[in-house]
């Protein structure tokens, strides 16, 4: 989104170039860390946005992701891009092919439920792993300068994405 308002003029410099260092962060080190764990899953969020890299993995897994959308960390100038609808076109394609496998527990503006499909350029990565690992996790991130977060939990399911 922060390159489409690029595109169009409209970004803040500060909220590009917080977006730009983002996607040229690279996620080895935070995947070699994440490795030591063994985690469950691992993917990149790229193109097909948060939800629908998510989707693949619970798919993949036969588990149902609970996501806590308090929980989830945005770049500078994100929230205001979506409010104000500046979205790359792969974002309506992926909340349209992906939004059936979607529930939504708590109320999200129209722009907040897109803003959860935006198609990346240079994601972080999504990790499941067990609750008593994540702790240990995020020392050693933050301890290498990796940033990191736990944004919700895996429930028996299908492919099932819930945001509460």
């Amino acid at each position: 989104m922060i390159t489409t308002a690029h595109k169009q003029g409209t970004v803040e410099p500060e909220h590009l170039a917080a977006a730009i260092a983002g996607m040229t962060r690279l996620n080895r080190q935070a995947a070699e860390i994440l490795a030591e764990f063994a985690p469950h899953a691992l993917t990149d969020i790229t193109g097909f946005g948060l939800l629908g890299h998510a989707h693949e993995m619970a798919h993949l897994s036969l588990v149902k992701l609970e996501i806590d959308y308090m929980a989830l960390p945005w770049l500078a100038g994100a929230r205001g891009c979506a409010e104000a609808w500046v979205f790359p076109a792969g974002s309506e394609r992926n909340e349209a092919y992906f939004g059936p496998w979607v529930t939504y527990a708590r109320p999200l503006a129209d722009w907040e439920q897109r803003l959860l499909h935006d198609a990346q350029t240079s994601g972080g990565l999504l990790a499941a792993v067990t609750a008593d690992r994540a702790g240990a996790i995020l020392e050693r991130l933050e301890a290498a300068g990796a940033p990191g977060w736990v944004i919700g939990r895996a429930a028996p399911g299908g492919g099932e994405i819930l945001i509460r």
